[in-house]
C-alpha cells in the first residue's frame, strides 16, 4: 500500500471505532455519493476498529469543495458511529484549514503541559500536533 505522486490518494483519513461498527461505517462510507471524479478504497480491521479511508481522483486537481466535502462527510458518518478520524493525507493548503486531528477532548490539556515541559520554546514543529500545539 505504499503511496508515489501516481498513487497517493487525495484525503487518506484513519478511523478508530467500535469494533462492532466497522461493518456499518465500511458500508456507509462507500455508499457515499461525493463527485462522478472521485472514488473510495477502504481496509478495515474489525479486530480493533481501525478503518482506512482512502479518496482517489480521476482529476488532476479538483476543487477545494470537493476536497472538503470529503473530509467532513467522512468525519461525520464517523462521528455518527462514535468514533473519530484523523486525516493522513490531504493536499497542504486543505490541511492549513482544517483540524487533521479531529476530537482530542480532555487530553489535550496533559499534551500542552507535556509539550511546555519538553519545548518550553516550542521549536519542535509549533502548531503542527493535536489542538494546534
Amino acid at each position: 500500500y505504499g503511496w508515489n505522486k501516481n498513487t497517493r490518494p487525495l484525503v487518506g483519513s484513519r478511523a478508530q471505532i467500535q469494533p462492532s461498527a466497522v461493518a456499518d461505517l465500511t458500508k456507509s462510507i462507500s455508499l457515499l455519493k461525493i463527485n462522478d471524479s472521485v472514488r473510495v478504497e477502504i481496509i478495515s480491521n474489525p479486530a480493533h476498529g481501525t478503518v482506512l479511508i482512502n479518496w482517489y481522483s480521476n482529476v488532476n486537481h479538483p476543487s477545494d469543495e470537493i476536497i472538503l466535502d470529503i473530509i467532513n462527510k467522512t468525519r461525520d458518518l464517523t462521528h455518527k458511529l462514535g468514533g473519530y478520524i484523523t486525516i493522513e493525507q490531504c493536499p497542504v493548503r486543505i490541511k492549513s484549514i482544517i483540524d487533521v486531528w479531529d476530537n482530542v477532548s480532555g487530553t489535550v490539556t496533559i499534551m500542552r503541559k507535556i509539550k511546555d515541559q519538553y519545548d518550553p520554546n516550542r521549536v519542535l514543529n509549533p502548531g503542527r500536533y493535536v489542538g494546534g500545539i
